[in-house]
């Protein structure tokens, strides 16, 4: 087994190779403060530099690394100050440090159950422009909530029973067949609730697979596995397999069976518990919860892939549980993402 480098010698050991290259050091290395943090900027292809460097967590709003202001944090960053292209930080004092519960909003890990989950007003609130991305896509939300509230909320008025809905669905048929004649094309909608956003890697998936609302269950899929991977490159590798051990050993121990030869794989769910237990991911308290978003769109996979791909009113709920993971996704895609 190769022996694990210590952060100074694997930057010696960039220093030696071709800058700016395949090999080496990928780009600039850029380190700055605020009030409350130290913040490392870093090539993405150079990131796991800074998991030498305990208690840092990912801001995929400024793509930077943040740490805590404190004298041990600050020691280990001189550490980058012969190879960095600014290094701009001060030593703390002792009374430096970031406000109360601003990193990991609780300790315990309470994520909620497929029945009840819902965003809190404060996890929500934003400020929308006329420019702003979010403006168009609460635009795009309105026109299909009122065609929502036009075509099923005033024919499902007064139906009391399961066998009155079953038997109301010749009346609602329409809402499954002719989309012009609806007046809205949901393919369409998505396509424009994305163009909002970056030509990023979570973008190019759509043209990659061709995607279309009528067959979601791949795409669907395929997204929840890019955010997973995204996730995994938060945390560093022995970290991974050490949870994947304790994660493992429970489950076995809870469904009473043998240890198997391979290595237990954390699912999407044990992942994000994990990574919001350790504080890997930095966001603005004013901001969604990253950890929710997931969360609610993983619920929402199971949604879209359980519902039966029927006429009616089943269908259309099928195609407003898939607009609604396709939007929460794509919020969370950009602030987890650590690529540039």
């Amino acid at each position: 087994m190769d022996k694990k480098l210590t952060l100074e010698e694997e930057l010696k050991e960039l220093e030696s190779k071709p800058s700016r290259g395949l090999v080496g050091f990928h780009g600039p290395i850029l380190i700055t403060e605020d009030e409350n943090y130290f913040k490392v900027k870093i090539h993405y292809h150079n990131k796991d530099l800074v998991k030498y460097i305990g208690g840092w967590q990912w801001n995929a709003t400024e793509k930077k690394w943040l740490f805590k202001k404190n004298k041990k944090t600050f020691d280990e960053l001189q550490k980058f100050k012969k190879y960095a292209d600014e290094f701009a930080i001060t030593e703390p004092t002792e009374k430096e440090y970031p406000p109360h519960n601003q990193f990991i909003e609780d300790e315990k890990i309470d994520l909620p159950d497929e029945s009840s989950y819902h965003f809190d007003n404060d996890d929500i609130q934003e400020n929308f422009s006329n420019n702003s991305r979010l403006y168009n896509i609460e635009s795009q939300l309105e026109i299909l909530n009122k065609n929502i509230n036009d075509r099923i909320l005033p024919s499902l008025d007064g139906i009391k029973s399961k066998t009155e809905i079953i038997s109301y669905k010749k009346q609602t048929k329409d809402i499954s067949e002719n989309k012009n004649n609806r007046g809205i094309n949901y393919d369409d909608v998505i396509k424009d609730i994305i163009s909002f956003y970056p030509d990023d890697e979570y973008n190019k998936l759509f043209k990659k697979y061709n995607f279309t609302i009528e067959q979601p269950a791949d795409m669907v899929q395929n997204i929840l596995n890019l955010i997973q991977c995204e996730l995994m490159d938060l945390i560093p590798k022995e970290d991974y397999e050490k949870e994947c051990l304790r994660v493992g050993e429970k489950f076995f121990i809870k469904n009473q069976i043998n240890k198997p030869d391979r290595a237990y794989k954390l699912s999407l769910n044990d992942i994000n518990r994990f990574v919001k237990y350790k504080g890997y991911l930095h966001y603005e308290p004013n901001k969604p919860n990253p950890y929710k978003l997931i969360d609610t769109a993983n619920n929402l996979r199971n949604k879209i892939l359980k519902t039966a791909d029927k006429e009616g009113l089943n269908k259309f709920l099928k195609t407003i549980y898939t607009l609604n993971f396709v939007i929460l996704t794509r919020i969370a895609w950009e602030m987890i993402t650590t690529r540039e």
